[in-house]
């Protein structure tokens, strides 16, 4: 996982841009271009895949040759990696038994868990890279587990088992309740 990724700044037109790993630029470049692709067209040098990526860091771009966009291609592709890291996946046994996610779903449950699970803003969760939000959430996990347990119950204990004990007055009243 890259916490604190490797700051990005790429000189071009008398100025520096600093590339941040947004879940913000994530999102809008993987919605509108594909991250994929952005990288197969910067390896051959693409102008406008290098004007995509860093109008999301600045208001105006200035104007690119390919002589720029072959120069700036290793810093960009550095940087779409980053936009594309999650952190450390489990490892799992067996096949996957779901459908595949897509990047902009993915990006979608993580703008969820950062505005939702933990309380962040918009503006902090569009700020936070893929890698941190999952990081931030992984760590609020533990903590929540820490303090309450894995959530497990035991369906002895749920009024409904047939092997609930209670005394026959207690059931009665939690039936009356409807639980």
């Amino acid at each position: 996982m890259t916490l604190a990724a490797r700051d990005i700044v790429v000189e071009i037109g008398g100025s520096s841009i600093r590339l941040w790993p947004t879940l913000r630029a994530a999102t809008r470049l993987e919605r509108e271009h594909g991250l994929q692709k952005l990288g197969f067209l910067l390896a051959q040098g693409s102008i406008c895949a290098t004007t995509a990526i860093l109008a999301e860091h600045v208001d105006h771009v200035p104007a690119i040759t390919v002589a720029d966009a072959m120069r700036l291609a290793p810093d960009l592709l550095l940087h779409l990696t980053q936009l594309a890291d999650l952190g450390e996946q489990p490892k799992g046994k067996g096949k996957p038994t779901g459908q595949p996610t897509t990047l902009v779903d993915l990006h979608r449950q993580l703008f969820g868990l950062g505005t939702g699970v933990l309380g962040w803003t918009p503006a902090d969760t569009w700020a936070a890279s893929p890698a941190e939000i999952v990081a931030a959430y992984d760590a609020r996990r533990e903590l929540l587990t820490a303090l309450f347990g894995a959530g497990e119950q035991n369906v002895a204990d749920a009024p409904d088992h047939p092997n609930f004990k209670a005394d026959p007055d207690r059931r009665a009243k939690l039936k009356a309740l409807g639980v």
